[in-house]
């Protein structure tokens, strides 16, 4: 349980931590303002987290490949502590959330 909550919060602070990066990078370079920098960002991120996350095989099949040294050496590959699929769901819905913040709260 506690890896799980951890594998999340790392997922979902890297996620936001990209997106932060590119709305303040699209702020600054494209001259738009700080309001719609962030809710286009958000918006286009989670939309595209989750249809990644629900495309067939998407998360499953890239975020967790094979790993052949471990194969090769005979260890056993490691479980996810989460279902990939899931986990980028849910990336995908809290970025969705912000961007809903951004775009009606701080507009």
């Amino acid at each position: 349980m506690l890896r799980a909550l951890r594998e999340l919060a790392l997922v979902l602070g890297v996620a936001l931590a990209v997106a932060f990066a590119v709305a303040l990078l699209y702020q600054h370079l494209g001259g738009a303002s700080a309001h719609r920098a962030f809710a286009i960002v958000f918006y286009v991120a989670g939309a595209g987290m989750l249809v990644f996350a629900l495309v067939p095989r998407g998360a499953q099949g890239r975020g967790y490949g094979t790993m052949p040294l471990l194969r090769r050496f005979g260890g056993d590959e490691p479980a996810p502590a989460l279902n990939p699929t899931g986990l980028l769901a849910v990336v995908g819905i809290v970025l969705l959330a912000l961007g809903a913040v951004f775009d009606t709260f701080l507009n």
